[in-house]
């Protein structure tokens, strides 16, 4: 039996769009791949909010539309800072000893990356420097790296604007630390990437085929409305399914659990720095506090304390922290052992078979029935079952849990 050429796609689908079909398709014709394989964040995104759907519903939707087996990213890496949820992504991939990685990217351009991969691992220490200055100035680290690099990249490589732009778009940022997880780890995985169509990932307003998920999501929870031309007719159809019967969440439907979590914190003595919610430093809590009297929904309370060194989604990301439980030393284990598992969402026939060959070889273990290694995907069921605890309180039906669903098979 040939054997298959896989290529690997981090992803969060929320939900699948047209342009992720166009990813999808045009990194299957660049790599001459068999098979996809995607890494898909579970019911909680990078940003620090619910996802629109279930992971098991936005897993049908890329199986539905070009993927061959969906692998769940564990909620400790989908729902952290770039290079959390590419240490966990890159991980995953080299487990499954995927050879190629196809990033999207608003530059379309390798070499540039590379070039910003380059520089951060030269251990310039004018780079450091330039950091320490921003950080003190009062920006946060991810501006404070952006802007240093802008400056040294100007400096030497003489294109300014170019690097501005690419330094200032997310995806691209994603990417720098795809190529800095493979090369610190000497990954056997070659990328490539191909630029993203359409919109910007943060433009909120419908544009056409080509829209963002930002944008089909704010028509679907402030508009209630599906649009149909920005998304596959599968997509559509399912998404008009489930709102038949479950509720589309907001970050705002978990504010009652936020506050709660922080009143409990305020009677609690914390021991060790171990032991502190990830990403809540002492000096973030305390303005939440503080703030949280005079605020109604968790939209508001993010609105009031963000300021020039903590943005929206810093906030946002320490909150579902917050409501997880996930510490400090939670990201200690992580950062020692990125890849515990491997948790199957999905597979059609090619995945199934991939599966089938690639299980011999694994080091890890590879997780189909959850009942059956339910200590190791602790954190991802509870956070599973909260996202269901709330989406299910407005809901006709409810979700099922992740003992009880289902491995969606095409």
């Amino acid at each position: 039996m040939k054997q298959l050429i896989s290529l690997g796609i981090i992803a969060e689908y929320n939900p699948f769009h047209l342009g992720h079909a166009y990813h999808m398709e045009k990194a299957r014709e660049m790599t001459k791949a068999d098979l996809v394989i995607v890494i898909m964040s579970g019911n909680n995104i990078q940003r620090g909010e619910p996802a629109l759907v279930d992971k098991y519903t936005r897993a049908q939707m890329a199986l539905r539309n070009g993927a061959d087996l969906v692998i769940e990213l564990p909620v400790i890496a989908a729902c952290s800072s770039a290079p959390y949820f590419a240490r966990g992504s890159m991980a995953l991939l080299n487990k499954l000893k995927v050879p190629y990685l196809c990033v999207g990217s608003e530059s379309g351009d390798l070499s540039r990356l590379n070039r910003i991969v380059e520089l951060l691992e030269s251990n310039n220490p004018l780079l450091d420097l330039k950091i320490k200055e921003s950080v003190a100035a009062g920006l946060s680290y991810p501006l404070a790296r952006s802007r240093a690099l802008q400056s040294l990249l100007k400096e030497t490589d003489g294109n300014p604007t170019e690097y501005d732009e690419i330094l200032s778009m997310p995806n691209n940022i994603l990417g720098i630390e795809y190529l800095l997880e493979i090369q610190r780890n000497h990954y056997p995985i070659t990328p490539v990437t191909i630029t993203r169509s359409g919109n910007h990932y943060n433009d909120s307003s419908l544009t056409g085929s080509l829209s963002s998920a930002t944008a089909i999501r704010n028509s679907i929870l402030k508009n209630g409305m599906i649009p149909q031309n920005a998304i596959p007719q599968s997509v559509y159809e399912l998404l008009t399914k489930y709102s038949d019967h479950h509720y589309f969440p907001s970050i705002d439907d978990f504010s009652q659990i936020i506050f709660y979590r922080l009143l409990e914190l305020q009677q609690k003595k914390v021991e060790t720095e171990d032991d502190f919610i990830a990403d809540l430093p002492e000096y973030l809590l305390n303005k939440l506090w503080k703030s949280m009297k005079h605020c109604h929904s968790a939209t508001q309370l993010i609105e009031t304390v963000k300021s020039k060194d903590l943005t929206y989604t810093r906030i946002s990301r320490a909150l579902l922290h917050l409501i997880l439980n996930i510490k400090n030393k939670d990201y200690a284990e992580f950062m020692e052992n990125p890849c515990r598992y491997i948790r199957v969402l999905g597979f059609n026939d090619t995945g199934a078979s991939y599966l089938s060959t690639i299980k011999k070889t694994l080091d890890c273990p590879l997780i189909s029935k959850t009942a059956n290694f339910s200590e190791y995907l602790k954190a991802d069921i509870f956070a599973a079952d909260i996202y269901n605890m709330v989406v299910n309180s407005h809901s006709k039906t409810p979700l099922a849990d992740d003992y009880r669903h289902k491995i969606i098979r095409l």
